[in-house]
């Protein structure tokens, strides 16, 4: 597990870049898989507090809204919707 949190901050930091000279993904749409949860949450959550839109693809409404919601809470600009998806 901490492998893999180590290789998604990884690309996190070259998608969004170390310091504020870097270029920075912003402005775009992402979809993101898992979203409620875990690593899941945490891109979704850094995608919207960098100024994009993001769609939570999760299985589980209810823990998605309360995703969304401590999304909201840190960045309340963000716009951030839910995606039912399947198993």
């Amino acid at each position: 597990m901490r492998r893999c949190v180590k290789l998604c901050l990884s690309f996190a930091q070259k998608i969004f870049g170390e310091d504020k000279n870097e270029t920075r993904m912003t402005g775009h749409v992402a979809i993101v898989t898992g979203a409620e949860s875990g690593v899941g949450f945490e891109v979704a959550k850094s995608l919207c507090e960098a100024g994009n839109d993001v769609i939570l693809a999760c299985k589980d409404e209810t823990q998605s809204k309360v995703a969304i919601d401590k999304i909201k809470e840190q960045a309340p600009d963000a716009v951030a919707a839910f995606m039912q998806v399947g198993d």
